[in-house]
């Protein structure tokens, strides 16, 4: 963005709020859909119970997350990109063989790789405008 310096801190601010709220709505989306597809299995194996202690404490950490202070945003810290798969909890339990296949840990950082292609958001707003 090479025009970065014509926006003022007010509105990388905003920006970056939007982003964490974004993020955190996202993160509790994320567990209640998953609560809701467990509450349909017949049977919920010990691996389920593992990834669902593992991404409650991933959304409790991103439910934690305080916005950036004004003063201290710049315009690159909107392009931090937030994502629950770099919770140290998450990714343990994803990348725990004794938990997680070989194939279920490709299949699943190929979903996640393609998720952080869309990454990071921004409001509609910025999308009307023209950055350069």
């Amino acid at each position: 963005v090479e025009n970065h310096d014509s926006f003022g801190p007010d509105f990388w601010v905003k920006i970056a709020h939007w982003q964490l709220l974004e993020y955190q709505r996202d993160a509790r989306k994320l567990l209640e859909d998953y609560d809701k597809h467990v509450s349909m299995l017949e049977k919920v194996e010990p691996i389920t119970r593992l990834y669902r202690a593992a991404l409650a404490k991933a959304v409790e950490r991103a439910q934690a997350e305080s916005p950036l202070n004004g003063y201290d945003v710049t315009w690159s810290d909107v392009f931090i990109i937030r994502h629950l798969s770099y919770d140290p909890d998450l990714k343990g339990v994803i990348h725990n063989s004794d938990v997680t296949s070989l194939e279920g840990r490709q299949k699943l950082m190929r979903l996640i790789d393609e998720l952080l292609l869309d990454e990071p958001h921004f409001p509609p707003e910025c999308y009307s405008l023209k950055f350069k």
